[in-house]
């Protein structure tokens, strides 16, 4: 939601693009910062967090704003994930009887934004058939602090996994400029 407002914000005025107030960047960082911090509390106040977050809910999903810094699913250094807390958030939107939810995709540690989840099984397998066929359509919006040159245009270069150097296997997404798959 707080990308998604930032967004807004960014393509208002005349002409159709204008920038960021300070006020605007120095809110979203703030915002990151606190983040950042939740990645130490308990399952119950990261639950809390994420239901203050709700984008939309109807009978098959809950969709909500994934913060900055908190990972999808757990693994070597993990101490909390999405995953973890969502019997917690079906608890806390649902009563205590309800079954956890379901993750329909995933969204990188360092990535913010929509995070959609299934109420049942059902309803997440189908999100999740469409997201592997390509039948979502993903827009990704960059917020800066300072003007890019030039201030408008499209990124593209290639994505992969890389390793991530350390005593762990850790591995994560990042920018691959040589690696090209033709066309």
């Amino acid at each position: 939601l707080a990308a998604h407002r930032a967004a807004q914000k960014l393509f208002r005025g005349a002409g159709g693009l204008s920038r960021l107030q300070d006020s605007v960047v120095s809110e979203r960082v703030l915002e990151l910062k606190q983040s950042v911090a939740l990645q130490k509390v308990h399952p119950n106040v990261l639950a809390k967090v994420l239901r203050k977050s709700l984008l939309h809910e109807d009978k098959d999903f809950v969709v909500i704003d994934k913060p900055y810094g908190i990972p999808v699913h757990g693994g070597p250094g993990v101490r909390l994930s999405l995953a973890d807390v969502l019997p917690v958030l079906a608890k806390m939107m649902e009563g205590m009887k309800a079954q956890p939810f379901h993750l329909c995709h995933r969204l990188d540690k360092e990535t913010t934004g929509v995070m959609a989840l299934g109420r049942n099984q059902e309803a997440a397998q189908g999100l999740q058939q469409l997201f592997r066929t390509r039948q979502v359509t993903k827009h990704y919006w960059v917020v800066t602090v300072g003007v890019p040159v030039p201030s408008e245009g499209i990124i593209d270069i290639p994505i992969m996994e890389k390793e991530i150097p350390g005593a762990q296997h850790l591995y994560k997404m990042g920018l691959s400029p040589l690696y090209r798959t033709g066309g």
